[in-house]
C-alpha cells in the first residue's frame, strides 16, 4: 500500500509533501497514519498530531481491552524490549509469551524479533504515561525486578538503567562497576551512559560511585570542566565510596593521576587510594596505551620530570607500584626513555629499553618495541628500524592485539607521511576510525595528528588548522605540555606553508620559548624539513635582536637540520602557490591600507575611477576577501605590504 493509499481509502486526497510528514509523524504506523487520515489533520503542528493519537489510541485500542491486559501491557512498559522470561518476571504471569505471540498475531502495536518484543514507539509512549498515572510509586519494584534481570544476564548496561530508577544503591554499583570493568571502556560503550550526567543532584549524592562514570565519560570526551568537577566531588566523597564500593577505588586512582592540577607523590599518597594495592592492578596504564602509544605520553604528562629540578624516584616508586605492580620497573624506565628522546638524547634513551622485557604484559611488549622504533628511525638508522616495526606489526598480530593496532598504524603512517607519501596520506585518510567529523575522543587523539599531517600532505589545509587549534585547546585544558607542543608546531608548519611567514614565526617562537626550559628537542625536529625554514627565519630575527634562548634555538634547529636530510619532510609534495600583485595592483592596495577612499586615490594617482576598481577588484579576487580593511590585513599576513 503506498503512502497516498491509506488516506484515499479513506477518502483523503492529499500532496507528497503532507504524506511525508504524516508518516514522519507515525513511524509509517498504519494504524497511526489512518487516525490522522481520519482527522484531517496533514499539518506540521506535531503536538496536534500527538494529541490526536493518544486520543485514537485510547479510544479505538486502549478501552476495548479488560483489566488483566491493561496491567500485563503497563507492567512490560517500563522496559524498551523485554524477552518472554522477563515479561513473566515483570507480569507474574506465567502464560506471558502466550499473551504476547496473540498480540504479534493481531500486528497492530507489537512487533517481535528472535524472541525479543517491542512495542511501536507511539504505543510506548502512551502506556508509559497510563503507567505513570496508574501504577506511579509501584513502578519501583518493577525496575527492579527488570535489573536484576539484566545483571544476571550480564547485561551491566542495561541493568544500571533501570537500578538508577529503584533505591537499590548496591545493585546500581554492582552493575556500573561490571559495566566499566567488561566493556574496556570504548568511546562506544562509554557514549551509552552519558545520561549519568543529566541524573538529578540528589540521586548522584546518594550514590557518589556514580560520579565514577561521569568522570570516565568526561575524559574519553574531552569534557575537562565535568572531569575536573567529579574529581572533585569524589574526592570529598573518598572515604564513604572506600567503605562501601571499594572496587571503584582502581578507577578513581587511575582518573586522579589524569588531574595534572596535584603531583602524582600528592594523589599516590591518599590513604584511602593506596588500598587500592589490594585489587586487581592489570593495568590503568595499559587501557590508555591505545591513546597515547609511548610510555612518557599515556594518562599524564611527565614533561616535568625533564626539568630535572624534580626527584622523581619516590613519584614513580609510589605511582607505579600502585597501577602496575612487578611491572612498574618496566614502565619507569620506558618513562625515563620517553624523555630522554624529547631532549634528543637518542643513544642515552635506547639503552633504558629491552624489546622483550619480563613481564605477562603484551601491551607493554608492544610499548617498549615501539620505543625502539622511534629511537632507531630518529637515528637514521632506517634498516635497523624497519625491521623494528615488522617485528611489532608481527607481534600485534599474533597476539591479537587489535585494539592496539589504529596507534601502529598511525607511527607507521607518521614515518611514511615525513617523506611526504600522498598514497599513504590518502590512505590513511580512508580507514573508518579516521572521519571527517574531527573525533576528539580520547583514544583517537594521538592518531589525529597523523591525521593532521595526512590533511597537510594533501594540501588540504583549512582542515589541517581547525583539527590543529581543537588539538591545541584540550591538550592545554588537560596540561598536556608535550602534546600541545606538538599541535601548535604542526599550525606553525601550516600557517608557513599558507603564507603567513610572520605569523608562523612568532607561534613558532612562543613554543620555544615554553619548551626551553625543559630542552625539548624532538617535538620540534621530527618535522625535518617542513619546519627548518621556519627555524631559519627564527634564527636570524634572534640574531638580530640579541634575544636570550638564541642557543637553545640554534640547537633545534640543527636536529631538524638533520632530520632534514633523511626525510623530505610533510611538506614536500604541496606546492603553495604565493599570491602575487601587479605593480598597480601593489600600488592601490599601498593606498588603502593608508585609509585612502577610491575618489582620493583617483586624485593622488591621476588614474581613472574605472582603473582603481578594475585593479582593487583584482586584489579582492587574489586575496580571496570582500572588503578593503580585509585585503590589507590579509596582505600583511603575506607580507605583500609593509
Amino acid at each position: 500500500m503506498t503512502r497516498y493509499a491509506i488516506f484515499s481509502g479513506y477518502g483523503r486526497s492529499i500532496t507528497e509533501e503532507e504524506a511525508e510528514q504524516a508518516f514522519s509523524l507515525t513511524d509509517g504506523w498504519a494504524i497511526a497514519v489512518g487516525a490522522l487520515a481520519v482527522s484531517g489533520h496533514t499539518g506540521t503542528d506535531k503536538k496536534i498530531a500527538e494529541n490526536l493519537l493518544n486520543n485514537y489510541i485510547e479510544t479505538q485500542i486502549w478501552n476495548k481491552f479488560d483489566q488483566d491486559l491493561r496491567l500485563f501491557l503497563l507492567r512490560t512498559s517500563i522496559v524498551d524490549e523485554f524477552s518472554a522470561e522477563l515479561s513473566e518476571l515483570l507480569t507474574q504471569n506465567p502464560k506471558a509469551k502466550e499473551i504476547l505471540d496473540l498480540l504479534c498475531e493481531g500486528d497492530i502495536f507489537i512487533s517481535s524479533r528472535e524472541g525479543t518484543y517491542h512495542y511501536h514507539r507511539l504505543f510506548l509512549a502512551f502506556l508509559r504515561k497510563k503507567a505513570e498515572e496508574e501504577i506511579g510509586a509501584g513502578q519501583g519494584p518493577l525496575y527492579q525486578t527488570a535489573a536484576q534481570h539484566y545483571l544476571e544476564k550480564k547485561e551491566f548496561f542495561n541493568a544500571l538503567r533501570y537500578f538508577i530508577h529503584t533505591e537499590n544503591s548496591k545493585g546500581t554499583a554492582e552493575a556500573l562497576y561490571y559495566f566499566l570493568k567488561c566493556t574496556g571502556k570504548p568511546s562506544s560503550e562509554i557514549e551509552k551512559i552519558s545520561f549519568l550526567r543529566d541524573l538529578p543532584a540528589e540521586i548522584l549524592e546518594r550514590n557518589p560511585f556514580l560520579y565514577v562514570g561521569c568522570a570516565w565519560y568526561a575524559l574519553l570526551f574531552s569534557d575537562i570542566k565535568v572531569f575536573f568537577s567529579c574529581l572533585d566531588k569524589l574526592y570529598v566523597r573518598i572515604d564513604d565510596i572506600a567503605e562501601r564500593y571499594g572496587m571503584f577505588l582502581e578507577s578513581i586512582l587511575f582518573l586522579s593521576i589524569v588531574d595534572h592540577r596535584h603531583s602524582v607523590a600528592r594523589q599516590a599518597a591518599k590513604s584511602r587510594l593506596r588500598s587500592a594495592l589490594a585489587l586487581d592492578k592489570a593495568g590503568a596504564l595499559q587501557r590508555d596505551i591505545r591513546s597515547f602509544p609511548f610510555l612518557h605520553r599515556t594518562f599524564r604528562d611527565f614533561s616535568y620530570y625533564a626539568l630535572e629540578r624534580e626527584k622523581p624516584a619516590e613519584d614513580f616508586q609510589q605511582m607505579f607500584s600502585l597501577v602496575a605492580g612487578n611491572d612498574h620497573p618496566i614502565i619507569e624506565a620506558g618513562l625515563r626513555a620517553g624523555l630522554l628522546y624529547e631532549r634528543n638524547r637518542l643513544k642515552e634513551s635506547l639503552s633504558q629499553v629491552t624489546p622483550n622485557p619480563k613481564t605477562k604484559s603484551p601491551e607493554l611488549i608492544f610499548l617498549s618495541r615501539l620505543h625502539i622504533a622511534s629511537c632507531l628511525f630518529a637515528m637514521g638508522k632506517m634498516e635497523d628500524a624497519a625491521r623494528c616495526k615488522s617485528d611489532i606489526k608481527a607481534f600485534v598480530e599474533s597476539e591479537n592485539l587489535l585494539y592496539l593496532y589504529p596507534a601502529f598504524l598511525a607511527y607507521e603512517t607518521k614515518t611514511k607521511l615525513l617523506d611526504g607519501d600522498r598514497a599513504a596520506a590518502a590512505e590513511w585518510l580512508g580507514n573508518d576510525f579516521v572521519n571527517e567529523a574531527l573525533d576528539l575522543v580520547r583514544h583517537k587523539l594521538y592518531i589525529n595528528f597523523i591525521t593532521v599531517r595526512a590533511y597537510i600532505v594533501l594540501g588540504q589545509f583549512q582542515k589541517a588548522a581547525l583539527l590543529c587549534e581543537k588539538l591545541s585547546a584540550i591538550f592545554f585544558n588537560f596540561g598536556r605540555l608535550i602534546e600541545e607542543m606538538e599541535a601548535s608546531v604542526l599550525l606553525s608548519i601550516i600557517t608557513w606553508m599558507t603564507d603567513k611567514k610572520q605569523e608562523a614565526v612568532a607561534l613558532l617562537q612562543t613554543v620555544l620559548i615554553r619548551a626551553e626550559p625543559y630542552r625539548l628537542i624532538r617535538v620540534f625536529a621530527d618535522e625535518g624539513k617542513a619546519i627548518l625554514p621556519i627555524l631559519k627565519r627564527l634564527q636570524k630575527n634572534l640574531e638580530a635582536t640579541s634575544t636570550p634562548g638564541y642557543k637553545y634555538v640554534r640547537e633545534v634547529y640543527l636536529a631538524a637540520y638533520a632530520q632534514s636530510k633523511k626525510h623530505k619532510g610533510i611538506a614536500c609534495a604541496t606546492e603553495y602557490k604565493p599570491v602575487k600583485l601587479s605593480k598597480q595592483q601593489k600600488y592601490i592596495l599601498e593606498f588603502l591600507a593608508k585609509g585612502y577612499k577610491n575618489a582620493e586615490i583617483v586624485v593622488l594617482t591621476g588614474l581613472s575611477i574605472n582603473t582603481i576598481r578594475s585593479h582593487t577588484r583584482a586584489v579582492y579576487q587574489k586575496l580571496e576577501v570582500g572588503t578593503a580593511m580585509d585585503a590589507v590585513l590579509r596582505a600583511r599576513e603575506l607580507e605583500l605590504i609593509d
